[in-house]
């Protein structure tokens, strides 16, 4: 919880109190915190302590009664009632996360370092440039043990979250520049793919044409279309059936 921004409690309100995960208990841990709740029927009300599932909802709501010829009433086999509460749900937990609107965040460009993310950039190898994309704490610790320095522990304050790596996106990606700088392409992203990272090379129009992994994958077929010195690769359905 100290490290969330939204907690999502899909429980009522008396069990969120005895576990502790109330509103007010949040908020002792974490002042900003947003806890998303979802509970069968909602308060105040005499049953706001009541528990239900989809179904509860579907039969109270005047749709099971008008389904079918009425002896029996049916139900949807289709939990819409489930679905439209995690619709809503997401709804307004966005609503609440609006940064601009609320705390005027006011981000200015940054070219194609990420804002809230890092090592997030297109960073220049021996030969060409590599892109590397680390969201996510899992991903950062990845990168982290990747880059084996002594001095990561210097980034404990700036690399909490993603949005204080964003916001300490440029000294982290220092880190990374020089990583990148000492290896080839190649190298690079040989490397950083084998930890898990998202990474890829910049390639020219040719080089993706002639890229290994898109030859063997068969993104491209070659045509022998009438009236060409060669070959013309065209591109493939996206879509394979087995």
């Amino acid at each position: 919880v100290a490290t969330a921004d939204v907690v999502v409690a899909n429980l009522p309100p008396q069990t969120l109190r005895a576990m502790k995960l109330d509103y007010e208990s949040l908020k002792a841990i974490k002042p900003d915190i947003i806890l998303t709740t979802a509970t069968a029927f909602g308060g105040p009300g005499p049953w706001s302590d009541r528990v239900g599932f989809d179904g509860v909802g579907q039969v109270m709501s005047g749709a099971v009664y008008m389904t079918g010829a009425g002896d029996p009433p049916y139900r949807a086999a289709v939990n819409w009632v489930d679905f439209g509460t995690a619709l809503h749900c997401a709804f307004g937990t966005l609503a609440a996360l609006i940064e601009q609107a609320v705390i005027g965040v006011n981000r200015v460009p940054t070219g194609n370092l990420g804002q809230t993310a890092a090592p997030a950039d297109i960073y220049r190898t021996r030969d060409g440039w590599v892109l590397c994309q680390v969201t996510g704490h899992p991903l950062f610790k990845r990168w982290a043990r990747l880059m084996s320095s002594a001095k990561r522990g210097s980034f404990s304050q700036t690399s909490s979250s993603p949005i204080s790596r964003g916001n300490n996106g440029r000294i982290i990606s220092e880190r990374m520049a020089r990583w990148c700088a000492e290896r080839t392409t190649q190298e690079a992203v040989d490397a950083l793919g084998q930890a898990m990272i998202p990474t890829g090379p910049v390639l020219s129009p040719q080089q993706a044409l002639d890229h290994p992994h898109i030859r063997a994958a068969g993104f491209m077929q070659d045509v022998d279309y009438p009236g060409l010195p060669k070959h013309a690769p065209v591109a493939r359905a996206a879509v394979r059936l087995s």
